[in-house]
């Protein structure tokens, strides 16, 4: 059964939340009330995934400042290991890109990691005639 988990979204990209923190509120009270200006924080990249489905062994610590940014937006995500993402993507090239005219058949999914979701939405699909 998937799982899915609030993060927070800043400008235009996803972050977990820290240590101790479960919502929106709570980051935003944190920051408030901090003397600190970089924060620790983990990024959940999205270079072979589509949000709001990430891959847990990609993700990036870095240290922000969120005063330099302009909004922050919870957001509900599946974050999944490796192994299971591709297993699911295989299953959605299979049952989705068979139909679309940019399908090549083969068991490579470089070409799907940033256009197709676990979901189903591709942002490059075009159905065949």
């Amino acid at each position: 059964m998937e799982q899915k988990t609030k993060i927070v979204k800043i400008d235009y990209l996803y972050y977990s939340y820290p240590e101790g923190i479960t919502n929106i509120d709570e980051l935003a009270d944190f920051f408030n009330r901090s003397t600190v200006r970089f924060f620790k924080m983990t990024r959940l990249e999205q270079e072979h995934c589509v949000a709001p489905y990430f891959i847990e062994e990609e993700s990036t610590v870095v240290y922000l400042n969120p005063a330099c940014y302009h909004t922050f937006e919870e957001v509900e995500a599946t974050v999944l290991s490796r192994k299971e993402y591709e297993e699911r993507l295989r299953e959605v090239v299979r049952t989705k890109c068979a139909s679309c005219v940019n399908f090549v058949d083969n068991d490579d999914l470089s070409g799907h990691y940033e256009k197709l979701r676990l979901d189903g939405f591709c942002w490059s699909y075009s159905e065949k005639e």
